[in-house]
């Protein structure tokens, strides 16, 4: 009897210990995921995603404080298996960044082509575009514009070049967009001019 008193104890004693040990490894473990994901660049590329598996994180930390604050029977199973699910979702999150990153990629390597193709054509319009001494002074204001798409153009691709996906996105994307609605503004006035 006395022997499965003291069992019992040591078997409770070793459980207590078990689960009253603050999991600082499994904490270091998922921030060292999480910091993986920032070097996926998933802040940029899937910055829901990114929120996401940090929130939970943070949770799991909080859970893990919560048993820390307790005098007796601190368990911290529960925030042990938040951390642990912590890993592969980062490692999703991750996998979506790279995954994410190369689309825009993509997409960027496209706009440059196109970008190019069209403000050679809002060029080709501009030579076309009646010439009148009333007219100087809009001509004057949309040779500004292509000047200032072509400069954003050239800063797409530097962002490009430099890696920064996104920023040369954004910067493309203004700049096709302004650049066809010049376009669209030169052939509007031409044809204008024709019909007469």
């Amino acid at each position: 009897m006395k022997k499965v008193v003291l069992g019992l104890v040591a078997m409770v004693a070793l459980t207590l210990t078990s689960c009253g040990t603050f999991p600082q490894a499994d904490i270091d473990a998922a921030k060292a995921a999480i910091e993986n994901t920032r070097l996926a660049e998933a802040e940029k590329y899937v910055p829901a995603e990114f929120t996401a598996v940090q929130d939970s994180l943070n949770a799991a930390i909080e859970l893990a404080n919560v048993a820390k604050s307790k005098f007796l029977f601190k368990n911290y199973n529960a925030s042990v298996a938040k951390l642990q699910a912590v890993l592969p979702l980062a490692e999703q999150v991750s996998a979506a960044a790279v995954s994410k990153k190369a689309e825009v990629k993509a997409e960027v390597e496209g706009l440059m082509v196109s970008s190019k193709e069209m403000i050679e054509n809002v060029k080709a319009l501009f030579a076309k575009a009646p010439k009148g001494k009333d007219g100087k002074a809009a001509l004057e204001a949309i040779a500004a514009d292509i000047t200032a798409v072509e400069a954003a153009i050239a800063e797409g691709e530097t962002l490009y070049n430099g890696g920064d996906f996104m920023g040369a996105l954004g910067k493309l994307k203004g700049a096709t967009e302004k650049g066809t609605a010049i376009g669209e503004e030169l052939t509007a006035a031409t044809q204008k001019v024709t019909r007469r």
